[in-house]
């Protein structure tokens, strides 16, 4: 009789023994979801904090775009939107560095400065990119109008030498491919 006692108390300490295990790991279980949601939780909080931080640096771009699409309109109703008189403005001015500093070529830089800054927020992640893409237009009848320009600053003619800048409107390039391939999605979606 003492031995099944012992047998009996030996048993019910083991069962108390894997209750008490069984209730540790739900606990330890518990703890870890708690944790991990507490820690998703504050990513959001902090995703949505850089998110409304970016708000005011977008509406005063949005603010200055405006602006910029008026010097657009004003660049592409001038004789420079002439491929011929743009080449013909880096020839006079001896390099492609000075034509685009020239007080003639004025709009067409601040457009390019805009666009630049814009796209290299973008580029790096200070900026969304879907956010600038629905409130800020890219200026697509100025980049086909300067495609050659371009094309001669990047290729041979940005200094007196003949050399190139061949990043020039590198980061506004990476935002015209970001625009179109964002539009072809778009319109993938709307189609479908």
């Amino acid at each position: 009789m003492a031995e099944e006692q012992k047998t009996s108390k030996l048993q019910q300490i083991t069962q108390i023994t894997q209750v008490a295990s069984s209730i540790s790991v739900i606990v330890g279980i518990l703890v870890t979801v708690i944790t991990v949601y507490s820690t998703l939780r504050n990513a959001n909080v902090a995703v949505s904090g850089v998110r409304l931080s970016t708000l005011s640096t977008l509406k005063q771009f949005i603010e200055d775009d405006v602006k910029v699409r008026k010097q657009a309109e004003n660049f592409l109703a001038s004789p420079y939107n002439n491929p011929q008189k743009l080449l013909k403005l880096i020839e006079e001015k001896g390099s492609g560095k000075k034509a685009y500093d020239s007080d003639e070529l004025t709009d067409l830089r601040d457009i390019g400065h805009h666009y630049e800054v814009l796209a290299t927020l973008v580029k790096l992640e200070y900026m969304d990119f879907d956010l600038v893409f629905e409130t800020i237009p890219f200026p697509d009848d100025f980049w086909n109008a300067t495609e050659q320009f371009r094309t001669e600053l990047r290729t041979k003619n940005w200094t007196s030498k003949g050399q190139g800048l061949p990043d020039f409107w590198g980061n506004m390039d990476y935002l015209r491919r970001r625009y179109e391939e964002a539009r072809r999605k778009r319109n993938r979606f709307q189609t479908n």
